[in-house]
């Protein structure tokens, strides 16, 4: 099946995996991130407890209860502040890591 990118709310398409920006922490503390975690339920955050995830790095975990897809990319994409750091670095490294995932899965 090839690559589909679509816009729509996460809660509501069918798909193989979605991709979550997310802190460092992976702590479900951001808008998209804390309904993934709501959604997916107390598995989620044991797969992911005691890890980090540095700028530009992805993991991949089940999607546990999330009915919708069978699993989440969790990425660590950068914060646009100004123009003297290195995001657009940082969120290509991202793309590469969450593609290179699903690619494996």
């Amino acid at each position: 099946m090839p690559l589909q990118i679509s816009r729509n709310d996460i809660r509501n398409i069918e798909v193989d995996a979605i991709v979550n920006s997310s802190d460092r922490f992976l702590s479900g503390s951001g808008s998209i991130d804390k309904i993934i975690h709501e959604l997916a339920g107390a598995n989620l955050d044991k797969a992911l407890q005691n890890k980090l995830l540095d700028k530009g790095q992805a993991i991949i975990t089940d999607s546990f209860n999330m009915g919708n897809c069978k699993y989440v990319i969790h990425t660590n994409g950068p914060v646009y502040i100004d123009e003297n750091n290195d995001e657009e670095d940082i969120l290509r490294l991202c793309y590469k890591a969450y593609l290179q995932l699903a690619k494996t899965k």
